[in-house]
């Protein structure tokens, strides 16, 4: 299901150049904290520190935001920050 929803609805636009990794996933983590998508917001803040930005990275990219989305979305992406953090394993955050 993730190969066929990542081919058939982004195709392109997860290959694409211009961005590397790491940040493609904090600008698609921001986008979906912005419409309070919290499930899809999860494994996008794991997918960003996978690729390489720190958790202090992923929380300063929702703070930034905070102003233009909302203290609510953007609190709620921070507690999964926290949890990741926490958790010192994206295994053992799933």
């Amino acid at each position: 299901m993730p190969h066929l929803l990542t081919s058939s609805a982004f195709g392109d636009f997860a290959t694409r150049g211009g961005l590397d990794v790491a940040q493609r996933e904090l600008i698609s983590l921001v986008a979906i904290a912005a419409i309070g998508a919290t499930t899809q917001l999860r494994p996008h803040v794991a997918g960003a520190i996978r690729a390489g930005s720190s958790p202090q990275e992923v929380a300063a990219a929702l703070v930034q935001v905070m102003p233009y989305i909302g203290g609510p979305y953007a609190l709620s992406g921070l507690v999964l920050v926290a949890r990741y953090d926490e958790s010192a394993s994206a295994e053992a955050y799933r």
